[in-house]
């Protein structure tokens, strides 16, 4: 009897894993709520525990703090070089108490924000041996993570990427793993015309850290995601994806959308970091013809990954030009919980303890940043 009990829990589990995984996408078309607010290009969203909203606007260099009720805007600190300013506002990474860490690309630094909205103190975002920041942990301890072109990286392969978590107290580095990291174009001799510098669409991991200092990684390869605790690593199953092939309009879009992105030295008012110069759609097709891209999309896009505070993990996946974009939910041990599909010019950019936050794109290119509940599980 103890057997026949045991087989049929793990067939009822096992039912209800596979009805979970196979319910339709839960599609957010209706927001609860539209912030009366436009924006150029929304890089960072950050939910603070009363409601609140920290939102920053690559293009427009804007730090912005949204009431709980999602309807009054309050402009913070401003733009410059000065210890309580910033340049080419770009991620928003949740601190313990409500403070935020603000990647600050012009100025190449870290900035804490206090809820209240002020900046109090910054630190270099790029330090000796360490690479770009990438996540932080409630102990204040930041991720970076080091390109295998760094002369820090002497052994990792040149696809790969080192996760190292670094102590500003005191001053340590602690090296974590390696990780799948950008593909480099067979062709690296001196460029007479504009590139990206990479393969576009090569499948690439992804990573984001809890506030308990655990690392989770997205697998390109095998497509799962494991974490990396104080008792090692765990996985969670793989999952199978369609082989998607790239498009010309994929390939275009992909250009547009870096180079609006991608900073560029000398764009800034002291000759630091700026924004690149609008390109014409005859120079993104230029682009287009003299770079290297994928022949297939990778399962994921590692832009789109977001962790929520409870740990529940947001994938999305990768998408044709101009199509709908679905986004894997998985849970704390890896398993895929459903998933989110989102129409149009659309894109999630945040989850929070309560809601999903959707950055909308009309027709005129200016966003609006969209308010849902976040799906049940």
């Amino acid at each position: 009897m103890r057997t026949a009990s045991i087989v049929v829990f793990v067939f009822l589990l096992s039912s209800a894993t596979a009805s979970a995984q196979s319910r339709a996408p839960v599609r957010l078309d209706r927001p609860e709520s539209v912030l009366p607010e436009d924006f150029s290009m929304i890089r960072g969203v950050r939910e603070l525990s009363d409601g609140r909203v920290l939102v920053t606007d690559w293009t427009e260099q804007r730090l912005l703090l949204v009431d709980a009720g999602f309807g009054r805007v309050t402009s913070l600190a401003s733009v410059g070089a000065g210890p309580a300013e910033f340049r080419l506002p770009g991620r928003l990474l949740p601190l313990a108490a409500d403070s935020t860490l603000l990647i600050d690309v012009g100025n190449s630094r870290l900035s804490v924000v206090t809820p209240q909205g002020r900046i109090v103190r910054s630190i270099a975002a790029e330090r000796a041996g360490l690479g770009s920041p990438g996540g932080v942990d409630a102990a204040g301890r930041i991720y970076f993570a080091i390109p295998a072109w760094s002369p820090e990286a002497r052994g990792t392969p040149e696809d790969s990427t080192r996760i190292v978590r670094f102590d500003p107290r005191t001053g340590q580095n602690t090296p974590l793993t390696i990780v799948r990291g950008t593909t480099f174009p067979r062709n690296k001799g001196p460029r007479h015309t504009p590139g990206i510098g990479h393969v576009a669409f090569a499948p690439e991991d992804a990573w984001r850290v809890t506030p308990e200092g655990v690392l989770v990684v997205v697998r390109a390869s095998g497509y799962r995601v494991d974490r990396l605790g104080p008792a090692g690593w765990s996985s969670g199953p793989s999952y199978a994806y369609p082989a998607e092939h790239v498009t010309k309009a994929d390939r275009l879009g992909y250009v547009r959308d870096f180079m609006a992105r991608a900073p560029m030295s000398g764009r800034g008012p002291d000759g630091g970091m700026g924004h690149s110069p609008p390109m014409s759609a005859a120079e993104i097709a230029q682009v287009v013809e003299t770079n290297e891209f994928a022949p297939e999309l990778p399962p994921f896009n590692p832009a789109w990954v977001f962790l929520a505070p409870d740990g529940e993990l947001w994938v999305g996946r990768s998408r044709h030009a101009g199509g709908p974009v679905l986004y894997d939910r998985f849970d704390t041990t890896g398993k895929r919980l459903g998933q989110v599909r989102l129409d149009g010019n659309r894109l999630v950019t945040g989850v929070g303890r309560r809601f999903v936050y959707v950055a909308a794109t009309g027709e005129e290119g200016l966003q609006r940043l969209e308010r849902f509940s976040r799906p049940a599980s």
